[in-house]
């Protein structure tokens, strides 16, 4: 999961999302998953701040985000396999990287 962009103006980026597009299956999303905006109590109750980005967005969003956020921490690849394991999903680099580089429009 590179981070560095490969596009010479925010121009070049739109085209690239244009031209990698796929169908989107909508669901509400947080839009900004990680771990900064999880929060836990003493009582293993779990919830989530930072709605700024909340709305109506593919599911591959959130992933991507919860994705980048685990694999920008541990930069293990076992993690990674084993979260989308428990999502019951194979991983989808195309999704993932659509998602992020979308994330840049931001």
């Amino acid at each position: 999961m590179d981070s560095t962009l490969p596009f010479s103006s925010p121009k070049d980026l739109y085209q690239n999302l244009l031209a990698t597009q796929f169908p989107e299956s909508p669901v509400f999303s947080h839009g900004d998953m990680n771990d900064a905006n999880i929060i836990v109590d003493s009582q293993g109750g779990i919830g989530l701040i930072d709605w700024g980005r909340g709305g109506c967005a593919d599911i591959w969003c959130d992933i991507a985000h919860a994705a980048r956020n685990i694999w920008e921490e541990t930069k293990e690849k076992t993690l990674m396999q084993r979260f989308f394991e428990n999502l019951k999903i194979d991983e989808n680099e195309q999704k993932i990287k659509y998602h992020l580089l979308l994330d840049e429009l931001f």
